[in-house]
């Protein structure tokens, strides 16, 4: 499948699987979509259909969000806890925090506050003997660190400027992506053409198919903020 029609840009390749479908019924997106940030625009990048986004002032921001593996606390004299985490991949794009990034675990709700961390260093996991290969080491501060996560927990960026006490989640989700987005591998995203648009949805009693969707890992969140968007569970 050729890359979708709301992409824009140069390109020598294209990519995207066929859409898999996860709205049921006739869909009414709000009547103003947007624009996809260009700083989530990567050469092979899908944000499929059901992804949680925030869509202010027509400007769209996917979720990014890590899925914890492990967490291991600083002990004794040494000065960082660890998080082990699943790189967050959209098609055939990786995104990872980097070093001074802020990032805390996700509440309850989007809107949940929480202890904010400043990444120290990121670490690939490239050992073949490690369970966790392919995932990555996240250290910070034991000093300023975040709450303690659990494996399973989804790791996001926050707002904050500094380390601290109740912060809050950076670019809250408050709508799902009505349409597929895919971007050919050989898209520029450096260039002023690349563009990449989208529709949201932010009420539709007919329902989706949540556990289609990037969504699955937070539904409880999407729910609390997209009440009117019937969540059916496979």
């Amino acid at each position: 499948m050729k890359s979708s029609f709301n992409a824009y840009g140069k390109t020598k390749q294209d990519f995207g699987p066929m859409s898999i479908p996860v709205w049921l019924g006739t869909v009414e997106a709000i009547p103003v979509g947007g624009t996809v940030d260009k700083d989530y625009l990567q050469p092979g990048v899908l944000f499929p259909a059901g992804t949680p986004i925030n869509i202010t002032a027509k400007v769209i921001t996917p979720l990014i969000a890590f899925e914890v593996v492990d967490f291991t606390a600083a002990v004794g004299s040494a000065a960082y806890d660890t998080i082990v985490v699943k790189p967050c991949v959209y098609g055939k794009a990786k995104f990872i925090p980097e070093a001074g990034d802020k990032i805390m675990v996700l509440g309850a709700t989007f809107d949940a506050t929480g202890k904010a961390a400043a990444v120290v260093s990121v670490t690939e996991i490239t050992s073949d003997e490690s369970d966790n290969k392919g995932c990555y080491e996240i250290t910070v501060s034991k000093a300023a660190s975040i709450d303690e996560p659990s494996e399973g927990d989804l790791i996001v960026f926050s707002a904050a400027a500094s380390a601290g006490n109740d912060k809050a989640m950076a670019k809250q989700p408050n709508a799902y992506l009505y349409n597929d987005i895919y971007l050919g591998l050989d898209y520029d995203v450096t260039d002023e053409a690349t563009a990449a648009t989208g529709a949201a949805v932010m009420y539709h009693q007919s329902g989706i198919l949540i556990d289609r969707t990037p969504a699955a890992a937070c539904k409880a969140q999407m729910k609390a903020v997209c009440p009117g968007v019937y969540q059916h569970n496979e």
